[in-house]
């Protein structure tokens, strides 16, 4: 993961460029993982998007990492 991406608050970068596909599946990992450390109740997460060309891409591989 390209450290440039990675805010205090939030992830920014260009898909291709500095942002991947495997960055998604690595953070959502990682979100999952605090998140069932956090609690022990069943987890509802909302993945939102954009109209860019590659949201489906990054929402595809967000959502089934939480599966």
């Amino acid at each position: 993961m390209h450290p440039d991406i990675l805010r205090a608050y939030d992830i920014r970068g260009t898909f291709g460029k500095n942002l991947f596909e495997k960055d998604a599946v690595t953070l959502a990992h990682q979100f999952k993982t605090l998140l069932e450390e956090k609690t022990e109740d069943p987890l509802t997460i909302l993945v939102g998007r954009d109209g860019r060309e590659s949201s489906p891409i990054l929402h595809k591989a967000l959502t089934e990492t939480f599966v």
